[in-house]
């Protein structure tokens, strides 16, 4: 989950200037109306913009408080565009951080979906960031990690941070996805083994968290092969999958 909220906030970062901003306080007599007016002609197609979009239907609440945020700011003329691209990051960071079990309850339909994405960031990643395609999989980006990519690698972790996003808008769903049965996973790995997937790899990738074997090349194949055979199985599976990745582990217990 850090990889993708990391990715959404250098990716919102990056965007363009709005333009239309006030760059003095504005007076008492213009209305908050006009100036929220103003505010929202000048990020609208903006990526800031259009994560807002997607996002305020859903969490009108949450919404209605940023956007009294952004009057204020903008009355103060200290609503400057880097400003009003972290505060559109951090919005959106929030809601999928207090949100993410929306994903696991999603459908198997948007679940599938979701999952092409990601095996699409894996393959995407292997062309010259082969550590952050392997250790995507194996344990999710580091913030180093995600450092090294830069806002220009980090484009293609942007589009499955907005998959997720969507989902996340959308009303929270009550499909269970139940863990298939042990022949189900048996097919997947005689598939990844098949396309000549390194026993290894996949024995770390459940096991050893410490793994450090082989070139990341070569753990970004391996990665690669084991998702594009998860993506061959039945969409319950895929569905459940995808769900138990985005499960939040549970909070210590208080001392």
């Amino acid at each position: 989950m850090f990889g993708l909220v990391t990715a959404l906030t250098l990716a919102l970062l990056a965007t363009p200037d709005p333009t239309g901003l006030p760059s003095t306080p504005v007076p008492e007599a213009v209305s908050d109306a006009r100036i929220m007016t103003s505010i929202r002609q000048a990020i609208a197609g903006t990526e800031t913009g259009k994560v807002l979009a997607v996002l305020a239907p859903s969490f009108p609440n949450d919404y209605a408080a940023l956007e009294q945020q952004m009057l204020a700011r903008a009355r103060a003329a200290t609503l400057d565009p880097v400003a009003i691209n972290e505060m559109g990051a951090a919005f959106a960071s929030n809601i999928m951080a207090r949100h993410m079990d929306r994903v696991v309850q999603a459908s198997t339909t948007d679940l599938v979906a979701l999952s092409s994405v990601r095996l699409d960031l894996i393959k995407a990643l292997q062309q010259g960031h082969a550590a952050a395609c392997h250790e995507f999989v194996e344990a999710g980006l580091s913030p180093v990690r995600i450092a090294e990519l830069g806002v220009d690698g980090s484009r293609s972790l942007e589009r499955l941070s907005q998959a997720v996003i969507g989902i996340i808008a959308r009303p929270p769903g009550v499909t269970p996805h139940p863990e298939p049965a042990t022949e189900a996973w048996e097919a997947i790995g005689r598939r990844y083994a098949d396309m000549g997937g390194n026993p290894v790899w996949i024995a770390a990738l459940f096991g050893d968290r410490n793994y450090s074997g082989q070139s990341h090349a070569d753990r970004c194949a391996n990665a690669v092969l084991w998702e594009t055979a998860v993506s061959e199985a039945t969409p319950e599976v895929r569905a459940y999958y995808i769900s138990a990745l985005y499960v939040v582990p549970p909070a210590p217990a208080a001392p």
